[in-house]
Order: C-alpha cells, then sequence, then structure tokens
C-alpha cells in the first residue's frame, strides 16, 4: 500500500566557526555501482542518482548548503543513524526497512521533500525524492524523521506511523549540537599541494548542547506544549523557527533526563502506530511520569521556568526571595472587629484556608497560589527554592484529594472523618515547610524583617 508522506522540513540554521579538514576512514562506508546506484556501509541506504549538476546558489549563501554526492551521502546518513541510536540508547542496529535516496537536480531553496512510504511482505521501506543541494539542518532533519519512521514501523501493520515534529526537530538538533564528529561528509572542493580538501564551516564553542537553545530562548519566548504539539503554518522559518527547534530539542532532551526517559521514548516509538494521535503513546508509554496530559503541561512549564528563568543576574537576594514566598503563602483578607466597625486588613495562613474557607472559594485561591508559585522559582535564591517547589505541592496534593472526595461538610462545626484527614495531612504538611521558612526568616535589621514587624502591628490593632 502506497502511502504518500509530505514533509515540510524548513529553518535555516548557521553553523560558523572554525575550519577543518574533512576525514574519513577507508572502510567508512562501502559502494556497489550498478546504473549509478550505491549503498551505505549497512546497505539500509540506498542511493540512486541518475544527474550531474544540479542547481547551487551564490557563493554569497553556499556556506550553509552542501551538495549531495552519492557516495558521500550514503557516509552521511550512517553517521547520522550512529548519532540518533546513541541518544535514543541503541546499542545494536536492527533495521528492518530500507530508505531510498533519489538524487534530482534542486531548483530552488525550500523544495518539497517528498516521502513515500510502502508496505511490502514483512516490512515498510521508503522512497524519498531529495534536491541535490539542501541546507546542512534540513538534510539532517530529513534523515533523523526517515530514521525515526523507520524505527516506529518496524511492527506497524495497517498504517504507517507519524511522527511528531517536535521529536524528529529535537533529535535534529541535539545531533548537530552534540555530535563530535561533523555529521554531513562533503566531497572535496579543493586542491592542495595535489590532494583534495573539502572544507566545512563548524562550531565547536557549544561544549553543553543546550547553550544554544539557552540563548535563544532567552530572547524569545519558549513554546508551550500546545504550539510544540501543532506547529503552525511557517512555524519552521525564520525566528519562529528558531525558537520551534530549540524548544523542541529542550523538551526532548528533558524527556530524556527523566529516569528511564530513553526507553520510554524508543516505546512511544514503536507504539505510535497503533494510535492516530500521538498524545495516547505518550502517555501510555510515559504513564510512570506522567498520568494525564495535565501533569506533562504542568512538568514543561516547571522545565521552560528552570531553564530559561535562572539568570543569576536576575535572582532576588536571600532576604528579598523570603519576603515574596512570605506574601504567597500569606494571603491578605479583609475582617471586621464588629458590625459598625470598618474593616481591616490582616494575613490568613494556608492552614486556616484549609480549615475555615468552603472548597469553591479554596479552589479559586489555590489555583492562583500555584501560578504564583511557579513564576516565583524562577526568581528566588537557590536555597528558596526547595520550600516553593515544598509548598506549590502541599497545594496541588491538597486539591487533589480534596477534589476525588468529592463531598463537602455537612454543615458548620460538624465532623466529616474523610475531609478531616484530608485537612489534617495537608496542614501538617505545610506547618512542616513553615518551619523550615522559620528558620530562613532575615536576621533582625533587614528590610524584611522591618516588613513582618510592620504587618504584625497592624494585625494586633
Amino acid at each position: 500500500m502506497l502511502r504518500p508522506l509530505l514533509m515540510f522540513i524548513g529553518g535555516l540554521l548557521l553553523l560558523c566557526g572554525s575550519v577543518h579538514a574533512q576525514q574519513t576512514s577507508p572502510g567508512e562506508f562501502t559502494r556497489q555501482r550498478i546504473a549509478n546506484v550505491h549503498y551505505s556501509l549497512s546497505r539500509q541506504f540506498v542511493i540512486n542518482s541518475q544527474f550531474q549538476t544540479g542547481w547551487l546558489p551564490s557563493a554569497g549563501v553556499s556556506s550553509s548548503l552542501v551538495r549531495l554526492e552519492p557516495n558521500f551521502l550514503a557516509v552521511t546518513c550512517e553517521r547520522i543513524k550512529r548519532s540518533l541510536m546513541k541518544e535514543l540508547g541503541v546499542s545494536t542496529d536492527q533495521w528492518r526497512g530500507k530508505i531510498y535516496l533519489e538524487l534530482r537536480p534542486a531548483r530552488n531553496l525550500g523544495e518539497t521533500i517528498q516521502v513515500t512510504s510502502i508496505r511490502s511482505n514483512n516490512s515498510w521501506d521508503y522512497r524519498v525524492q531529495l534536491p541535490d543541494t539542501l541546507e546542512r539542518s534540513r538534510l539532517v532533519s530529513t534523515i533523523v524523521e526517515l530514521l525515526l519512521l523507520e524505527m516506529a514501523n518496524r511492527n506497524a501493520t495497517d498504517h504507517s506511523a507519524e511522527i511528531p515534529a517536535w521529536l524528529a526537530q529535537g533529535l535534529t538538533q541535539q545531533i548537530i549540537t552534540s555530535s563530535q564528529v561533523d555529521p554531513i561528509l562533503q566531497p572535496p572542493t579543493e586542491m592542495e599541494f595535489g590532494v583534495n580538501i573539502s572544507r566545512t564551516n563548524r562550531s565547536e564553542r557549544w561544549a553543553n548542547p543546550l547553550a544554544r537553545a539557552h540563548e535563544i530562548l532567552s530572547n524569545q519566548p519558549p513554546l508551550p506544549l500546545e504550539q510544540l504539539s501543532w506547529p503552525a503554518d511557517g512555524q519552521f522559518t525564520g525566528e519562529a523557527g528558531e525558537a520551534y527547534r530549540s524548544s523542541a530539542q529542550l523538551f526532548v532532551c528533558e524527556l530524556m533526563n527523566l529516569p528511564d526517559g530513553r526507553a520510554c521514548l524508543r516505546a512511544f516509538l514503536a507504539e505510535l502506530p497503533q494510535h492516530l494521535n500521538w498524545q495516547i503513546s505518550f502517555l501510555k508509554t510515559f504513564h510512570n511520569h506522567f498520568a494525564t496530559q495535565l501533569d506533562l503541561e504542568k512538568w514543561w512549564a516547571l522545565r521552560l521556568l528552570n531553564f530559561t528563568g535562572r539568570d543569576l543576574s536576575r535572582i532576588w537576594s536571600v532576604d528579598e526571595s523570603w519576603r515574596k514566598l512570605d506574601e504567597i503563602i500569606h494571603s491578605p483578607v479583609q475582617v471586621r472587629t464588629a458590625a459598625n466597625e470598618m474593616p481591616m486588613r490582616t494575613q490568613v495562613a494556608l492552614q486556616t484556608i484549609i480549615q475555615d474557607w468552603d472548597f469553591p472559594r479554596q479552589s479559586t485561591l489555590f489555583q492562583s497560589k500555584i501560578q504564583q508559585l511557579l513564576l516565583l522559582r524562577a526568581c528566588v535564591a537557590q536555597n528558596l527554592i526547595p520550600l516553593v517547589d515544598g509548598y506549590r505541592q502541599a497545594i496541588e496534593t491538597y486539591m487533589k484529594n480534596r477534589d476525588k472526595a468529592g463531598f463537602g461538610r455537612l454543615a458548620q462545626g460538624l465532623s466529616t472523618p474523610g475531609l478531616d484527614a484530608i485537612a489534617a495531612q495537608s496542614i501538617r504538611e505545610l506547618n512542616g515547610w513553615d518551619a523550615r521558612l522559620e528558620q530562613l526568616r532575615p536576621q533582625p535589621g533587614s528590610v524584611t524583617e522591618a516588613r513582618n514587624k510592620t504587618a504584625a502591628s497592624v494585625a494586633n490593632h
């Protein structure tokens, strides 16, 4: 059964840095030439080139492009495959489907790359019409997506899998920024002392593969999960493309950093053909980490804050951090000491809200508190991060357990054992975090101490 898949993989990644001569060992590729057909070392990639020349742009933009010559493309495909296997924690190459690359003369940048999935016997094969001049990043992205598709379809029967864009783009960026050897091998272009020398532009500044992503996402808004899942038209070009690829790389890296994260990603790939919606496959294979889509969204929001928000030049002092956290966990309310008296403002602890307020009011306030604590985490001093996380988790746990209980108090003053137990447990947790917060209270004479004394004085009048 033929099923055409159109892959629009855009974006122009400019790699700059020192210049190096390309080297490869004699055994790095095997060639069998029959009617212009070339095979890669593992024989998974079959490259057919019937033409000698294609479109090549002017020298002003050609530094980011690569001319695809069959022999060297075969080596490039194997290099990319080895890098991908390393990222996914795959030790043995167990490919089943062949990938046929048909080179044709390039006409312009941004040409559509057409991929056809072919079901034959017990495997899927793939035929790709590929222009013979491509942006470097687009070449890597194309091969990565083909390899992921082949991995996912090894046990597919009825229909071919569809690879989420965030997975292909994220792994592409990780390979480009983490590979010690340039994955793209190019044909020689110069002669020095009678020897063909091929040169390429490559950055060696990225000791941390996510350094470039951090730079981009510090200046552009990172993408929420919904935009990663369903990229809009034009999402892969220009600054939007940089933000998407950087967000996707961070998302994939954070998933791989989870306990058994790489194993979950491999299971996710195998599960993709079983469902039309990748989210179902994802939650099924990552269920030990994310029970619901909402859990995944909250986790991603925290990862983004942790990655982009911890600029040391913008972190508050310990005193200021303590004050901000204290403001969040004590809610200002208005109370009257007598019916004919003017209302006065005072602060109410989270424990009091759990003990005395009805659940609808609690729910509204606590949802706001959770968001405030998430945002606060990006700015507080390092030693207060565990407290910020502890208060937030205590509130989330209470909300979750209280929502599951599904009933309210019978009447004012009457005992409701189930709710009382939930409240008591949450209050004990909050008391523990209050004790730790008190230990970090700023010393007398600080700005925070003066503010607390003033608030206490107002509350006592």
